[in-house]
């Protein structure tokens, strides 16, 4: 027994002073694990160079006449040539009627750039402004129905896993149809897919 208490002291001695040896101490804590990628609790930025975006888009158009609701579908593509700017190209398409129920379709595409502010990792807000074109159905009597087309706005990206987000964004879209300016409002929601 005394044989027994004899190796345990000496183990338990050169643990002690292998341990003093090392910087970090027998008493020092280990570090915590670090979770796997792509769980909850994974709070790290990760810059992925494509975003892919899909969700519901609701304008206020004003162009022609009285404004009209539309309601329709929005899309994005973005490409990241730094983890904060990126060049973008979007197409919406909304539909609605007017007071006399007369269908009216909306469709605007364009590109340009976005800047995102990647402080956080499950929280990105982000701005763009977007030139392109506009083209409003039926064709009218006043004139051409494509006409030149600009977005400015911004939104926000919820991370939702590590390839998935939400996005929420709001938009002023100005159109340029029958030689005047006019200003529509833009509110859009979807899933974005970063790969």
């Amino acid at each position: 027994m005394r044989k027994l208490v004899a190796l345990c002291a000496a183990v338990l001695c050169f643990s002690c002073v292998a341990a003093a040896q090392d910087h970090s101490g027998v008493l020092a804590s280990p570090a915590p694990a670090k979770p796997a990628a792509g769980s909850p609790a994974d709070n790290t930025y990760e810059p992925f160079p494509w975003q892919v975006s899909v969700g519901y888009e609701y304008v206020r158009a004003t162009a022609p006449g009285p404004a009209v609701n539309l309601n329709g579908f929005h899309t994005s593509a973005t490409r990241f040539s730094h983890n904060w700017l990126g060049l973008e190209a979007a197409v919406g398409a909304a539909w609605g009627h007017t007071p006399d129920n007369q269908t009216v379709k909306f469709l605007w595409y364009g590109g340009g750039p976005r800047v995102a502010f990647h402080r956080r990792a499950k929280i990105t807000p982000w701005v763009h402004g977007l030139f392109g074109g506009a083209h409003l159905f039926p064709q009218t009597a006043l004139g051409s129905t494509t006409a030149f087309g600009y977005l400015a706005g911004g939104g926000v990206d919820v991370k939702l896993s590590l390839h998935v987000s939400w996005r929420v964004q709001g938009d002023f879209v100005g159109t340029h149809f029958f030689s005047q300016w006019q200003s529509n409002g833009q509110v859009s929601g979807g899933f974005v897919l970063n790969f």
